[in-house]
């Protein structure tokens, strides 16, 4: 015999209540509900476009730097004179024997002591002079000749025999100003020849000693 249309309605209310108040618990080993990925970053504001020079406000752009203006050169500096070694030719030491001794420009030569000393130079000069030094710088006392054609022969003959173990030094130099000038007037440095006296220094002399007072009678 068929339910009443009310039972089933009854029936049917009960078991969708039940199955409300139960809620469905996850089976065990089930995989968990996968978590929603997080938001992507919001993207960054966009620059400000550049003003554009011909904007109204807009700041004026740096003017170039100006090329500065040419300096003028420097006067080229005025050349010093020439050396005296470009123009010395054949200095000599004469001997006593007659033998002639060239004598060293870069190095000390060894000379007899009553050497005399000869030198040439390639021009004409009326102001060139030679001139013997001792150690203390003290022209020696001495006696030359000065011949002077297309070139120029100098000679110096010391008056006295020059102190054995001694140092000196031939200079050429200008008779009235440092330097040497040729036809030309072209100037030469001065230049300094070494040379050292062979033969043993003789012993200082002995200091003269004060004479002694006579003692008086009483």
């Amino acid at each position: 015999m068929p339910m009443p249309r009310a039972v089933l309605a009854t029936a049917l209310a009960a078991l969708l209540s039940a199955g409300c108040e139960r809620s469905p618990q996850p089976a065990a080993g089930a995989p968990a509900e996968p978590t929603p990925p997080a938001a992507a970053p919001a993207p960054p504001p966009a620059a400000a476009p550049a003003a554009s020079p011909d904007a109204p406000g807009a700041p004026a752009p740096a003017a170039a730097d100006a090329p500065s203006p040419a300096q003028p050169a420097a006067p080229a500096a005025a050349p010093g004179p020439a050396g005296a070694f470009t123009v010395l030719r054949d200095p000599v030491a004469l001997e006593p024997g007659g033998a002639t001794l060239p004598l060293a420009l870069q190095a000390e030569t060894v000379v007899d002591p009553g050497a005399h000393f000869r030198l040439d130079l390639t021009v004409a000069s009326a102001d060139a002079r030679l001139v013997l030094l001792d150690a203390n710088d003290a022209a020696v006392a001495a006696a030359g000749t000065h011949d002077v054609g297309t070139t120029t022969r100098l000679t110096l003959s010391p008056s006295e025999p020059l102190r054995p173990g001694s140092r000196y030094t031939l200079r050429l130099d200008g008779a009235s100003t440092r330097e040497f000038h040729d036809a030309a007037g072209k100037a030469y440095a001065p230049a300094g020849l070494a040379v050292l006296v062979a033969g043993t220094p003789p012993p200082p002399e002995p200091k003269p000693q004060p004479a002694k007072r006579k003692r008086r009678a009483r």
